[in-house]
C-alpha cells in the first residue's frame, strides 16, 4: 500500500488559472501530469505555452486530449488527439514526450497517439488551465506536474507516475506537488520558477485522489475443489503482476494463503489448497506496479459443495 499525495488544485472553468515563467525547454523534452475533467468540461487548455512553440496539451474535441510541441495550430487538430474520453470526473495520467521529430501521448501508462513534427522551443510562459490566461478555461483538478528537458521513456513514465519523486532528479526542470492548503502560490520543488493563482483565492486546494494505484476487476472463482480454484481478472494498464490471497474469513483476519502471484494473463488455475466443503471461502486480489501496489477487491464466497445426496420419487422409494 502507499500514503497518496495530499492536495490538488480544482480550476472552475469560468476565469481560474495560474501560471509560471517559461521554463525555457528545448528538445527533448517531455512533461507529465494527472488531471480530472468533469463531465462538464467544454473544449480547454491543460497546459500550455502557446507563442512559438513549447508546450501544449489541452481538451480538443469530446474530451479528448492532444499534446504537441512545435507551436503549429495545424497539429491542433482530431488527427492528433487521443482516442480515449477523459470526461469522465475521473483521475488520468498524462505524459507527452518529444524527442525534436516525434511527440508521443500516453495516456494512463499506454501510448494513446504519436505523430511527426519538428519541436521548437517555448517562448512564453507556462499557463495552467488557460490558454494565456484570456480563453479556455479547464473545469477539473490538477496535480503532479513534472518537466524534463530530456525525452521520457514508457518505462520511466510507468515507474513513477504513482510515485511522489524528490525534486532533485537528472532532468527534472520544473516539479509542481500541489500539496499545499492555502495560498496563491505554486511553489517550484526542482527550481524557482513558482507558479501563481489568477483569480483563485487560495482556497480551491483539494483532497487529491490521483496517484492511487488502479485495482483489478474480478470474477468469482469457479472450477472449485478441494484443492484448486480458477480465477479471471481483468489486468490494469501498468501492473505487473497480480497477487491475491485466500481465507474463510471476508474480513481477511488470519489468510490461509497470501503473495499468490497469478500473472498477468487474466485466468489463473490457484492449486495446492486445502479447501474444507461447505465452508465459504474468500479470496481478495490486488495490482503491483513497479512504484506501488493497489487496494485489494474481495470476490464473493465460494465453496467446495457436499459431493451428493439421495433423491426420492415419491411413489415407493425408501431405504
Amino acid at each position: 500500500f502507499m500514503v497518496t499525495p495530499g492536495n490538488a488544485l480544482a480550476f472552475d472553468g469560468g476565469d481560474d488559472y495560474a501560471t509560471a515563467s517559461n521554463p525555457n525547454l528545448s528538445p527533448p523534452m517531455s512533461v507529465e501530469f494527472w488531471v480530472k475533467l468533469n463531465s462538464t468540461n467544454t473544449a480547454s487548455q491543460i497546459l500550455t505555452q502557446f507563442g512559438g512553440g513549447g508546450i501544449y496539451i489541452g481538451r480538443y474535441t469530446q474530451g479528448r486530449v492532444l499534446a504537441f510541441f512545435d507551436g503549429s495550430s495545424s497539429n491542433n487538430s482530431a488527427a492528433d488527439e487521443s482516442t480515449l474520453n477523459l470526461l469522465d470526473d475521473q483521475w488520468h495520467h498524462i505524459a507527452a514526450t518529444t524527442d525534436g521529430t516525434t511527440t508521443r501521448l500516453y495516456i494512463d501508462g499506454a501510448l494513446e497517439v504519436s505523430h511527426s513534427e519538428t519541436a521548437t522551443a517555448g517562448v512564453s510562459a507556462l499557463y495552467l488551465g488557460a490558454n494565456q490566461g484570456t480563453a479556455a478555461y479547464m473545469n477539473g483538478s490538477l496535480d503532479e506536474i513534472r518537466i524534463w528537458d530530456d525525452e521520457r521513456t514508457l518505462t520511466e513514465i510507468t515507474d513513477n507516475r504513482y510515485n511522489t519523486i524528490t525534486g532533485s532528479e537528472a532532468g527534472l526542470v520544473a516539479y509542481y506537488r500541489f500539496d499545499e492548503n492555502t495560498g496563491t502560490t505554486l511553489p517550484d520543488l526542482a527550481g524557482t520558477n513558482d507558479g501563481t493563482l489568477i483569480n483563485m483565492a487560495g482556497t480551491e486546494w483539494t483532497t487529491s485522489g490521483a496517484m492511487t494505484p488502479e485495482a483489478p476487476v474480478i470474477s468469482n472463482a469457479y472450477n472449485v475443489t478441494t484443492t484448486s480454484i480458477d480465477v479471471d481478472f481483468t489486468v490494469p494498464t501498468g501492473a505487473t503482476d497480480i497477487l491475491i490471497d485466500i481465507d474463510d474469513d471476508p474480513a481477511f483476519g488470519s489468510p490461509g494463503a497470501t503473495n499468490i502471484s497469478v500473472g498477468t494473463s487474466g485466468t489463473f488455475n490457484v492449486s495446492g489448497q486445502s479447501f474444507t466443503a461447505g465452508i465459504p471461502y474468500y479470496f481478495r486480489a490486488r495490482a503491483l506496479y513497479a512504484g506501488g501496489t493497489s487496494d485489494n477487491v474481495v470476490s464473493n464466497s465460494f465453496m467446495v459443495t457436499p459431493g451428493n445426496a439421495l433423491a426420492f420419487d415419491g411413489g415407493d422409494d425408501y431405504a
